[in-house]
């Protein structure tokens, strides 16, 4: 028995030939190598508070795997809608907040299926409770971190009594402790409602300290 090492993919051709005296006889086998391929999810992504994004899987190379190998998205946790399953480049949308995990799987006409996974995570707005309006550069303004992706969000702030003190329909993180006529606000804590497109509502408090 003869034993052949081939390490390169493609379609070999083997004859086996047997001589005996004045006669001989012969028979030819094909063989067809491919080389198991492997599948490339892409980087894994970190997102700010922004809910769609485009994938970035890799197909093997042609001498690979078989030409009708193809690729398939799939989801495994989280939440998200895969707008082409198969195109390595397809764009992902409504994700969820924290991590949302998806698989992408190569399959051929003659290799086991392969798979690789790539992480997804959405962080959610940071939101600062302190600011110290004394143009240092440091908190003179409330900050949330990410909504500079987002569409028109409107911030209401209220004082201790419920009376509201500031408005603005698309805010662009640069209320610096004024009220809704431009004058600075004491010293004291604040609430807020911040509203993001298209249902979503965060509350919380914010303190102004002043220097005394």
């Amino acid at each position: 028995m003869a034993r052949v090492a081939v390490d390169v993919p493609g379609e070999y051709q083997f004859t086996w030939e047997v001589r005996q005296g004045f006669c001989t006889g012969k028979d030819s086998v094909r063989i067809t190598f491919r080389r198991q391929p492997m599948a490339n999810a892409g980087p894994d992504q970190v997102l700010e508070h922004v809910f769609s994004t485009t994938l970035e899987a890799l197909l093997p190379s042609a001498d690979v795997v078989a030409v009708n190998a193809n690729g398939t998205w799939s989801l495994l946790s989280g939440a998200g809608t895969i707008e082409n399953p198969n195109d390595p480049s397809s764009r992902v949308s409504g994700l969820g907040l924290g991590d949302n995990v998806f698989r992408w799987t190569i399959s051929s006409d003659f290799c086991p299926d392969a798979s690789d996974e790539v992480l997804i995570t959405v962080n959610d707005l940071e939101t600062y409770t302190v600011i110290t309006p004394n143009n240092d550069g440091l908190n003179d303004v409330l900050v949330f971190s990410g909504i500079d992706e987002l569409r028109a969000c409107e911030i209401i702030i209220y004082n201790r009594w419920g009376t509201e003190v500031y408005r603005d329909p698309d805010y662009q993180n640069d209320w610096d402790g004024k009220d809704k006529n431009g004058r600075p606000l004491i010293q004291d804590t604040y609430y807020y409602i911040l509203r993001i497109p298209p249902d979503r509502i965060i509350k919380n408090f914010v303190e102004i300290r002043r220097s005394q």
